[in-house]
């Protein structure tokens, strides 16, 4: 039976690995919105969901803010080590 579990990651120690002294190329503004679905079948493991959010980038030319929302579908399977 698959159990779903969605949630908001935040952003901000993301943001902070994207500061630079006073420069900040992309920022992310609100947290990201995270849906999960898993489940086991037999020792194996099975995740399938997406991410979304939005970003922003900062252009050092133009000093123009552009909005950008993202979205990515993903799928991973783990399986048990054996010895």
């Amino acid at each position: 039976v698959a159990k779903t579990l969605a949630y908001e990651e935040p952003t901000d120690s993301l943001n902070g690995l994207l500061t630079h002294g006073h420069v900040c190329d992309f920022e992310f503004p609100v947290a990201a919105d995270v849906q999960l679905e898993y489940y086991r079948a037999g020792q194996e493991l099975f995740f399938r969901g997406h991410i979304s959010g939005g970003a922003v980038g900062h252009c050092a030319r133009c000093l123009v803010r552009s909005r950008f929302r993202g979205f990515r579908r993903w799928v991973r399977r783990c399986c048990a080590f054996r010895r």
